[in-house]
């Protein structure tokens, strides 16, 4: 995993949780595989500082958060964040993405996919079906055992 490279990722005691900043995971040079290794390493991720994602500026920042909003999804880990955004649709605006030649060699109705797909998955996110499903795929969420989920575990902040 070439995360190491570029981010420091702070482990909790027990290995279940990493903390990290959006700077470090999405403004760095990383891949899905890069993200697909730290959700599998990790059931929970705390991300730190996620920007409202706009012009070509951000365009390879808000790729990347859909890649690792993705890798998360896919894998069943559990994402508490802190945005400047108000809400997952206010996470990342297309033209961010439509500025630099419709996202790196997609086409807009590839880019306009993502981006509906990962405001989606953020909302779903904070979902007690969510947590239900990720308690299922990594049974080591569940720690009490009793089903129910801990107040912020799935809600972005």
């Amino acid at each position: 995993c070439g995360l190491s490279e570029w981010a420091t990722v702070w482990q909790s005691p027990c290995g279940s949780a990493a903390w990290l900043s959006f700077a470090e995971l999405c403004q760095a040079p990383l891949s899905a595989e890069d993200f697909s290794a730290l959700c599998a390493a990790f059931p929970h991720i705390l991300l730190e500082g996620v920007p409202r994602l706009r012009g070509a500026a951000g365009a390879s920042a808000a790729r990347r958060f859909t890649l690792f909003l993705d890798c998360c999804y896919e894998h069943g880990t559990l994402l508490v964040a802190t945005f400047a955004a108000e809400g997952p649709e206010d996470v990342m605006d297309l033209s961010a993405e439509a500025d630099v030649g419709a996202g790196g060699g997609r086409s807009m109705q590839e880019v306009s996919f993502a981006v509906a797909r990962a405001a989606s998955r953020l909302q779903e996110m904070q979902t007690q079906a969510y947590w239900e499903a990720c308690t299922a795929l990594r049974p080591t969420l569940d720690a009490g055992g009793d089903g129910t989920r801990p107040a912020a575990a799935a809600t972005a902040v």
